[in-house]
């Protein structure tokens, strides 16, 4: 069994634009290891460079800053070269700054997505279209935003989908959390659409409803009722309440979603990506739902150990049934181990009656398995999926 992990665009190519060297300057080569000092930075993401006696310009996707040493090797396509970065520079400590000051400023403003996903499903069961003695008084939401949420709620897989490599594969591609690397590249957004894309489309229409009262705050304050999902029929809610409700939920989860991704941000390095998203899923009666999912690279063979690397993902869940669990997989070499964490311990104790059962499944698959366990308890932070298990840095706590 392999993870790999979903392709991104290639970020540490530096394309070559003009170039002009010394007399008796030797060529460069393909192949070729190269110490760089960046000396100048130029409009649209191009710099100069100092590189083997030569003074190159080039475009780069990195940022880069007058002063900084790279380590670059040559790569000859043709008649083109281009420079590759060996070590792309990893965040300074200004950088750093910029991230926890962005994560601190959307943690506040973060909600659930399956909160979304449930009131959009309850407004398309009964769109919102409120009456009094037998005549509409106001017209139901418009066309664009029921379209625009039902597209939302038919992309989302199930969980027979999500439950095979290729479901799975693609739900991530379509999380969210890759939305911008790919814009930034040129490349357009994964075959089903993008969760974050789609869900900034939904908040851009609402915004731009023409004579609602979500352009008047007095009358939302006078009374807003908002939607509960699954208790209260769509048909009694007025359209303010019903679109100030989905928008105030849809930016929630795009708040969500730029906290995952400063987080992810913040936890990865190059060679060693920690992903984390959510993931939106129908259940087997359609019924909204969602998965939290983080995947991270496991460093093999450190202080003198030799185990070897592999990758662990933690997928996090919570019914009312069973109250919230967290999976945790780690695939090292080919062996595989799973803990699963539980809330409750009538759970735990389900769980661990099937282990058998989750052992031969893993033996079908072709994997050595290693250890399976079940307990109740919290998961620990290293391999936890809340968004707010970060460094002590990013808080500003004073006593």
């Amino acid at each position: 069994m392999e993870i790999k992990p979903v392709p991104e665009p290639p970020r540490s190519l530096l394309n070559l634009v003009t170039t002009a060297r010394q007399e008796n300057a030797p060529p460069i080569r393909h192949g070729q290891t190269l110490q760089a000092t960046v000396t100048s930075l130029l409009p649209d993401g191009r710099a100069t460079l100092v590189v083997a006696d030569r003074l190159l310009e080039v475009r780069s996707p990195l940022p880069l800053t007058v002063g900084q040493q790279l380590k670059l090797v040559a790569e000859l396509s043709g008649d083109r070269l281009m420079l590759r970065l060996l070590d792309p520079p990893s965040p300074n400590a200004a950088d750093k700054d910029v991230i926890a000051g962005a994560l601190r400023a959307a943690l506040p403003k973060q909600g659930d997505l399956g909160t979304l996903f449930r009131t959009l499903a309850a407004v398309m069961k009964s769109p919102p279209s409120p009456v009094r003695a037998g005549v509409p008084t106001e017209p139901p939401l418009p066309k664009e935003v029921l379209q625009l949420a039902k597209q939302i709620l038919a992309a989302s897989p199930s969980r027979e989908q999500i439950a095979t490599p290729e479901g799975l594969k693609s739900a991530v591609a379509r999380s969210g959390l890759f939305l911008e690397a790919r814009l930034a590249a040129g490349n357009p957004p994964p075959p089903g659409g993008d969760v974050k894309a789609d869900l900034t489309r939904l908040a851009a229409v609402l915004r731009n409803l023409p004579d609602t009262p979500l352009l008047n705050p007095a009358a939302l304050a006078a009374a807003p009722r908002p939607i509960v999902a699954g208790k209260q029929d769509g048909a009694a809610l007025r359209l303010a309440d019903a679109a100030f409700t989905i928008l105030r939920q849809t930016e929630g989860a795009l708040g969500r979603s730029r906290v995952t991704q400063f987080q992810t941000v913040e936890r990865s390095t190059p060679q060693n990506p920690d992903w984390l998203m959510d993931i939106p899923v129908r259940g087997q009666q359609q019924e909204p739902d969602q998965l939290k999912l983080r995947i991270r690279r496991e460093q093999g063979g450190q202080e003198g150990n030799d185990r070897p690397e592999g990758w662990s993902v933690t997928i996090s869940h919570e019914d009312g049934e069973h109250g919230g669990l967290d999976m945790v997989v780690k695939l090292l070499g080919e062996e595989v181990s799973v803990t699963i964490w539980t809330e409750r311990e009538e759970t735990a104790e389900l769980f661990s009656e099937n282990l058998d059962l989750l052992h031969r499944r893993l033996i079908e698959a072709g994997l050595t398995v290693g250890r399976l366990a079940s307990r109740k308890g919290s998961v620990p932070t290293e391999d936890s999926t809340d968004a707010t298990s970060f460094d002590r840095q990013i808080l500003d706590v004073k006593a």
